[in-house]
């Protein structure tokens, strides 16, 4: 009912803020006295020692609501995906309505993608709680960012090689969006090499590369995509009848195609 479908849209729009909450109680921030040992404090409330046993309910708790929320909340959604996964597979239209399928609660999980690729979404929430949330356990700040790189390149790859949204503008517009990301990082570990970090110049050289990158970026995907918009190119005009018959086999070749080899790259669909 309406309560189920709004809960679960909640979570998928708002479990990387809140897992992001969660885990910042974990990390504490260490400061010299002028004594032989250090103090530290939690990073997110520093009138609370990370020796104290305040402190070690909170972690205790957090501890709990990670196994919940982060990492329990994905692993529930895939498995009740993956019991309507007939059902998802089947649906004609983008948000499956009016066809009976049982799954009007969960449209907001599926609905984005093809239905081949009804597992995305997950894949797609564990990288955004990875990225808000897991690094934010790493201290070190070098193998935090070498994480954070590592996590955006393999999204670059996963999104272009799959391909999985159900409208082709989402599946670019995810994929310039994650090449975003990359440069974003590449970035920040360019601004602490020692020719940026003490040069203005060099800094301002530094802004300057990645505005014409990314306007570089924005006009591959817009100008040399002309289905970036609707998800499929132009057709002449076709007699309906003929229309029909070529719609109906090309569902089939892709039905035949994709019980025999496994799709690659970004996928072009549009929901009637």
């Amino acid at each position: 009912g309406p309560p189920v479908y709004y809960a679960l849209g909640s979570l998928f729009f708002f479990l990387p803020a809140v897992s992001k909450t969660i885990c910042s109680s974990f990390a504490c921030t260490i400061y010299d006295k002028g004594e032989p040992f250090e103090v530290r404090f939690m990073t997110a409330d520093l009138g609370i020692s990370c020796a104290s046993n305040k402190y070690t309910f909170i972690t205790g708790y957090a501890g709990l609501m990670v196994l919940v929320l982060p990492l329990g909340v994905p692993i529930i959604m895939y498995v009740i995906l993956r019991s309507h996964r007939d059902a998802i597979e089947a649906r004609a239209t983008r948000k499956g309505k009016d066809e009976d399928l049982g799954t009007d609660y969960l449209t907001i999980w599926f609905s984005r993608n093809d239905p081949l690729y009804w597992w995305y979404s997950i894949v797609d929430m564990v990288r955004r709680v990875a990225f808000t949330s897991g690094i934010m356990n790493i201290r070190s700040p070098t193998v935090q960012m070498q994480v954070a790189l590592m996590l955006a390149v393999v999204s670059v790859a996963l999104t272009r090689e799959v391909g999985a949204h159900w409208f082709a503008s989402s599946d670019y517009l995810q994929y310039f969006c994650s090449w975003q990301i990359v440069i974003a990082i590449v970035s920040l570990l360019m601004m602490d090499t020692e020719d940026v970090e003490g040069s203005s110049t060099n800094q301002v050289c530094l802004s300057i590369i990645l505005i014409l990158t990314d306007v570089f970026l924005v006009s591959v995907t817009f100008c040399f995509n002309d289905d970036v918009f609707t998800g499929t190119r132009a057709e002449p005009d076709v007699p309906a009848p003929v229309a029909a018959a070529a719609a109906a086999a090309v569902v089939e070749r892709e039905a035949v195609a994709a019980d025999a080899v496994p799709k690659y790259g970004l996928q072009f669909r549009i929901s009637s």
